[in-house]
């Protein structure tokens, strides 16, 4: 008799059409938000991040949003971009968590780099880039290597082409000076990459090709950060990622070599 693998976790994909990590990310920016009270200046707001702050910065900064209408705009973009992830996927809530903490992160990184005048950013919008990021993956791949005309697939591509015409249109038409277009960009770079990590298909090879160039390419902008002397993001950006690595590598273990092994007839004796 074949043993049964039991999915991954397999308590938490119970409830695999709630979107727990998309409701935990609006929740918990908003509470963190609303007990703070009121929205301060910049300078005054212990939660903001630039080079100079404490360590804690790199992920507390998408905690604190500058307005109302900045905290309700990205609470309603998580809204509709996450579940799209997050509920059509397997082990999708983990996934999207990963990708929330990442990007977020990532986007400390490009700032530090873009911005060593040592300005100030706060908000969470690099994790909605992520998503974003992590669409354009799914879109690529999806269509390569599975020529998929899933419906969901479909979805993801018309919103990453809505959301980089968008962000293109706002950097070089408009030009917000207040929008952080380099959180955004780190965001979106580490969709990407981490999307690489997470990527699964029936072949290992293709496993093992796509979590590598994942890998050089989130720990690349890492070390790079570092070089640059800015310790701080690529510290926790680095942080971020080994759940997406350790991960990757269980479920390579589970899918290609830990496979259900099936006793011959021949070889069951029965002892007497």
């Amino acid at each position: 008799m074949k043993s049964e693998i039991k999915d991954t976790f397999s308590l938490i994909n119970k409830f695999k059409y709630i979107p727990i990590t998309t409701f935990s990310i609006i929740l918990s920016v908003s509470i963190i938000q609303f007990q703070r009270h009121h929205f301060v200046l910049f300078y005054k707001d212990p939660f903001c991040f630039t080079t100079h702050r404490p360590f804690k910065t790199v992920f507390l900064y998408a905690f604190s949003h500058e307005t109302m209408y900045h905290i309700v705009s990205n609470c309603i973009a998580y809204l509709l971009f996450y579940p799209i992830a997050e509920i059509t996927e397997k082990n999708g809530h983990f996934n999207t968590f990963i990708i929330f903490f990442s990007s977020i992160t990532m986007g400390t990184c490009y700032y530090s780099i873009w911005h060593a005048d040592g300005r100030f950013v706060r908000g969470s919008s690099a994790g909605l880039y992520g998503i974003i990021g992590a669409f354009i993956v799914d879109s690529i791949l999806g269509s390569i290597l599975y020529k998929s005309k899933n419906k969901f697939l479909c979805l993801k591509k018309s919103l990453s082409v809505l959301v980089i015409i968008h962000e293109t249109i706002n950097r070089y038409l408009y030009r917000d000076s207040v929008v952080s277009y380099a959180t955004h960009f780190g965001g979106l770079y580490a969709g990407i990459t981490i999307r690489f990590i997470q990527f699964n298909h029936d072949k290992i090879i293709y496993d093992i090709i796509s979590s590598i160039i994942g890998f050089s390419l989130f720990f690349g902008a890492t070390f790079y950060t570092y070089l640059m002397g800015y310790w701080k993001p690529a510290l926790g950006t680095s942080v971020s990622g080994v759940p997406a690595i350790i991960f990757k590598l269980y479920i390579i273990y589970k899918k290609h070599i830990d496979k259900e092994r099936i006793i011959p007839t021949d070889a069951l004796v029965e002892l007497a």
